[in-house]
């Protein structure tokens, strides 16, 4: 989790990815996903930015400190033109982005996806009729 210039702390979730993928996705849909991500970064658009609560938060979205709530944004909407993020928040999270940490993160997932498509693909067992 960095913390931007800013000072705000900011993450990324993938659990409404892997929902989807496990219960809702269809499998060729899912399969045609997993074949499209050549680069870790095609994942952010299905990756959501979350924050993380801080001491001093306004009341409106008081939570316990260092506890997750959504951004509302996926983590590849952090720069967009209606961003509230400063120019030196948005170039420190793109180069932290670009890091080791991250991309090895991003390669997890993806690696995870195509389990979670192996394991709904597989014939579920079922005993043999005589």
């Amino acid at each position: 989790m960095p913390q931007l210039p800013s000072g705000r702390h900011v993450g990324l979730s993938n659990d409404r990815l892997f929902a989807w993928a496990e219960d809702e996705a269809d499998l060729d849909e899912l399969e045609q996903m997993l074949e499209a991500i050549s680069d870790p970064v095609h994942l952010l658009n299905l990756i959501d930015l979350t924050y993380y609560h801080a001491d001093d938060a306004p009341t409106a979205i008081k939570g316990e400190p260092g506890e997750p709530y959504p951004a509302g944004i996926t983590a590849a909407q952090f720069d967009a033109e209606d961003s509230d993020w400063s120019p030196a928040d948005i170039s420190f999270f793109r180069d932290w982005l670009d890091g080791q940490r991250a991309q090895e993160w991003l390669l997890g997932v993806r690696e995870d996806l195509a389990e979670t498509l192996e394991s709904r693909s597989l014939p579920s067992s079922s005993p043999e009729l005589d």
